[in-house]
């Protein structure tokens, strides 16, 4: 965590800059490109079903599915596929649960379906 000084009334104090949640995900997702292995898919599979709601308040973990960095991710996951080979099963029954969840809503099924993300 970083932390930066501010003058308060000729006090200073330290704030914290926090990684927000969704950058968080963001690296998660990241390292899953980087060719892991994964021996149990438990942590996947509630990672699933907290991005999909069904545990807890729907937008607040739906906003992530939301973002255009999760189709980003899901192209790049796929584009590496092609060129290096399948990643570990779990990833990839991972990223498909991941697409399903993003192309529920209508506008984002036209932009992948644009893409060409499901014909690849």
């Amino acid at each position: 965590m970083d932390s930066k000084s501010e003058m308060n009334g000729g006090v200073k104090s330290v704030k914290k800059c926090e990684e927000s949640e969704e950058n968080k995900l963001h690296r998660v997702l990241s390292v899953f490109l980087n060719n892991v292995r994964i021996n149990n898919d438990v942590y996947l599979e509630m990672l699933i079903t907290h991005l999909s709601g069904k545990n807890k308040n729907v937008e607040d973990c739906t906003k992530f599915i939301k973002s255009p960095k999760i189709l980003e991710w899901i192209e790049r996951a796929v584009d590496q596929w092609a060129t290096k080979g399948l990643s570990d099963h779990h990833i990839v029954g991972f990223t498909l649960r991941l697409l399903a969840l993003y192309i529920e809503e209508p506008a984002n099924f036209a932009v992948v379906k644009d893409k060409q993300l499901l014909d690849r």
